[in-house]
């Protein structure tokens, strides 16, 4: 036996084609035409195919651009797959999970930054691109900052004290701080005390 398997839809549609056309229409947020291509696969029982590809068009094209996207089709998805384990048959009740989700998905403000930083890394990646382990990476709870700064804990070294203060400076900084850390001050200033006491 030779040659490539197509999976075959209904009324002789060419399944590749009938996926990106699925892909496309959302994108431009072309709500019958993408549900309508939905149906396809869906009529033609492919249906966790088509949650696989709802899922990819959600990271791809939707992105950060909806940042409650994955939860909303990941909780689509998961009634469609508890009403599919009692009845594989394409029914028409499962297909509303499918409508109910590609609305949503044709109505969500869109980003391809993922795809694109994804595509980025990979072409970078193959080109010999490669970044190093930035120093601040080098701390305590890596072999070697631990060469340099011992471990956390450990009050027999003189060094604890140290470690404390740049943990809160440089290793445990963080990049848009939701809300002041209101216990920060209280745990660090026990940790200084007792390295202080060791001293």
């Amino acid at each position: 036996m030779t040659g490539h398997y197509e999976p075959q839809l209904i009324d002789n549609y060419k399944f590749d084609e009938v996926a990106s056309s699925l892909q496309k229409c959302i994108r431009r947020g072309l709500e019958y035409d993408s549900c309508f291509f939905a149906y396809l696969i869906h009529k033609s029982n492919f249906g966790p195919y088509l949650w696989r590809r709802i899922a990819l068009i959600c990271s791809e094209d939707i992105g950060n651009g909806n940042e409650q996207a994955t939860l909303v089709i990941s909780s689509l998805r998961d009634s469609w797959l508890e009403h599919h384990k009692n009845n594989k048959e394409p029914m028409l009740d499962k297909f509303l999970f499918v409508v109910h989700a590609i609305l949503y998905l044709c109505r969500c403000k869109k980003s391809r930054e993922n795809d694109n930083l994804a595509n980025l890394i990979d072409e970078n990646y193959r080109n010999n691109k490669r970044l190093p382990i930035p120093e601040v990476a080098l701390d305590p709870h890596c072999n070697e900052g631990r060469k340099t700064w011992g471990r956390f804990g450990d009050l027999t070294d003189g060094l604890e004290a140290t470690r404390i203060r740049l943990w809160k400076k440089e290793w445990s900084k963080l990049d848009k701080l939701a809300y002041p850390d209101k216990w920060e001050n209280e745990i660090l200033g026990i940790w200084l005390k007792r390295a202080k006491e060791k001293i």
